[in-house]
């Protein structure tokens, strides 16, 4: 069984004045860099039992300063950084304000935009290749919110809530599956949500 946990990387200055970021590489803030030292102690009090192997990122600097901080935290090794990772390309609508956008696209369909599918896909394509490096390693994987909560909507087969900032999600594979098993900091249940994270 393949064990990785999603992180969220931490809070930027977009995030906080409610910007689209997708792959506009924005660093983290202060509070960001505060959220992803907390991350290590929330990885530990979950008390899971899992020993965590590395830490690999998307190639996007939020997420790998967010990984950087874990991977030390927790004395293991950061991986390589990997591409297919980063958030989902947002076109015209990066940098812009979310109600900006939603007012102009209330469907998301964005011009000049990566469609959800295809992030899914690659998405897909990265966890895949990294579960069959070494499917007993288990891993924690910082990307994006958009990534993490489309991926585990995809997997589960339920609208998902908003991945906060470091929040600690868990996905396994088994029986020739993912299985989607905490959201948020919580074990999950299968419940839907209306809530939709941009």
């Amino acid at each position: 069984m393949t064990t990785f946990s999603l992180i969220r990387h931490g809070e930027t200055e977009w995030n906080r004045t409610g910007k689209v970021q997708g792959i506009s590489d924005i660093p983290l803030n202060q509070t960001g860099v505060s959220q992803a030292q907390d991350a290590v102690s929330r990885l530990l009090d979950l008390n899971t039992g899992i020993n965590w192997a590395a830490v690999v990122t998307s190639t996007l600097s939020r997420a790998h300063e967010t990984g950087r901080i874990i991977a030390n935290g927790l004395g293991i090794p950061l991986l390589d950084p990997i591409a297919e990772l980063v958030e989902r390309n947002y076109g015209l609508a990066e940098g812009r304000e979310i109600d900006w956008v939603s007012d102009r696209f209330p469907t998301w369909e964005i011009p000049d935009s990566e469609s959800n599918e295809t992030m899914i896909e690659r998405a897909s394509r990265a966890l895949d290749q990294l579960r069959n490096q070494d499917p007993n390693r288990p891993l924690i994987v910082v990307a994006h919110g958009g990534l993490i909560r489309n991926f585990m909507t995809w997997i589960s087969g339920t609208e998902l809530d908003s991945i906060a900032n470091t929040s600690v999600n868990m996905i396994e594979h088994a029986d020739g599956a993912w299985k989607v098993r905490m959201v948020n900091g919580r074990p999950f249940d299968g419940i839907a949500s209306s809530e939709v994270y941009f």
